[in-house]
């Protein structure tokens, strides 16, 4: 799928699962499937913050032991530095695309 289709999908799924449950849910729901185009995708529209904060909480919850069954208390400050962001990546991927409709519109 070209990255600007993707990046819809995976930005906004980022966006939900951290949502619903941190972003230790987007890790444990996902298994990793997603995880390097979750980046590759946040790097692409220049969400440079939301980047530097899913990478942190990357490398934390991969580092953390696989038999590790409780919260990791160092991604729930992450969690709270995401929803401290004036735009949130729903609003960073809308913008993206209004400013590049030619690759989402057909005349």
């Amino acid at each position: 799928m070209p990255q600007q289709w993707r990046l819809i999908y995976t930005i906004c799924w980022l966006q939900a699962e951290v949502d619903n449950g941190g972003h230790e849910q987007f890790f444990s729901n996902g298994q990793g499937e997603f995880d390097e185009e979750t980046e590759a995708d946040l790097r692409f529209i220049g969400a440079d913050q939301f980047l530097k904060l899913f990478s942190e909480a990357r490398r934390l919850y991969y580092s953390a032991p696989a038999d590790y069954t409780e919260r990791i208390p160092e991604i729930e400050p992450l969690d709270d530095d995401f929803y401290q962001q004036k735009k949130s990546p729903y609003v960073l991927v809308g913008e993206y695309v209004l400013s590049h409709l030619a690759d989402y519109c057909v005349d």
